[in-house]
């Protein structure tokens, strides 16, 4: 009885795991290289989940910044109106045309600023080197960006607007690490293959 036991874990065994000559460790019926069993041990992250699963953000990815600016631009226009409505500001008719006029105008601005430099990101997404062009106007628009929000963030730096100014200081703040990390993978001299999404 012993030994048909014996035996019979044996058998079981062989079946569960067997290596064969060309270094494949299969487990049942899920045959798997000796490589990637290495590879789960030596880097764990990238085996933690699916893509379908796995939550990532990419920082060199506008998309931060595109949010921060849109909540801006949205709540000045809602403190700037319930401001007037609550008697804050003077009862002329231009009082809040002006701010409200020069808000959606700064807005319409940065929206432009930044799609001139989808060129730039189209090219490192690709690992394509990037042109004069592409950069040049991606310099621009970093430049031209950045001084409008300091702008933005000093001007609303008064009572009843310190919200205002706070929110465009978070939207300068992540304006600037996005471009930080857009020109640090420009000027990286590691070549980085082509990335999906």
């Amino acid at each position: 009885m012993v030994e048909l036991t014996q035996a019979a874990i044996s058998q079981f065994h062989c079946k569960e795991m067997t290596r064969s000559e060309t270094g494949v460790l299969h487990f049942g019926n899920n045959p798997q290289s000796e490589f990637e069993r290495r590879a789960k041990v030596n880097n764990p992250k990238r085996y933690l989940g699916t893509p379908a699963t796995m939550i990532t953000i990419n920082t060199s990815h506008p998309a931060l910044y595109l949010t921060t600016l849109v909540i801006s631009s949205a709540m000045n226009y809602y403190l700037v109106i319930s401001n007037y409505t609550n008697g804050f500001y003077p009862t002329d008719q231009d009082t809040i045309a002006i701010p409200l006029v020069t808000t959606t105008a700064l807005l319409a601005i940065l929206l432009l600023l930044t799609l001139s430099q989808h060129p730039l990101y189209k090219r490192l997404k690709s690992a394509k080197p990037s042109s004069l062009p592409a950069t040049s106007s991606a310099l621009f628009a970093t430049l031209v960006s950045s001084i409008l929000l300091i702008e933005s963030t000093n001007y609303w730096f008064s009572p009843n607007h310190f919200t205002l100014s706070t929110l465009y200081f978070i939207t300068l703040a992540s304006y600037l690490f996005q471009q930080f990390n857009l020109y640090k993978k420009l000027l990286s001299p590691v070549k980085q293959g082509p990335q999906t999404g």
